[in-house]
């Protein structure tokens, strides 16, 4: 996969891999892991669905925060938009959650392919 293509800021990439030499972990394959673990998608799906916008901010909020610090910068961009929107009580629309599930897609596959 050619690395300008790749969801992942390679800067943030790099930084996780320098800590983990530094302390001997394997830092990125565990923050990876538990980024696809979390499930974070269908968590907003659901609540998209069932829950409403207060629900959703929430978890727009905890998605940017995972996003941004595996270096998914465009994925933390689109959740921060629909956290903004949720804050101010307007729901997000199906296209706004059918951006951020193809980013997500896009980041999850980067993540498995480290």
């Amino acid at each position: 996969m050619e690395r300008h293509l790749d969801p992942l800021d390679a800067e943030t990439l790099a930084t996780l891999e320098s800590l983990a030499e530094s302390t001997g972990s394997d830092l990125l394959h565990e923050l990876a892991q538990l980024f696809i673990e979390s499930d974070l998608l269908e968590k907003m799906r659901a609540a998209w669905a069932a829950e409403g916008p207060a629900q959703l901010g929430d978890l727009a909020h905890r998605l940017k925060g995972s996003s941004s610090a595996i270096g998914a910068l465009r994925l933390s961009s689109l959740c921060q938009r629909i956290e903004e929107r949720c804050a101010r009580g307007d729901e997000p629309g199906q296209e706004d959650l059918d951006s951020l599930a193809q980013e997500y897609v896009r980041v999850v596959t980067s993540l498995q392919e480290l």
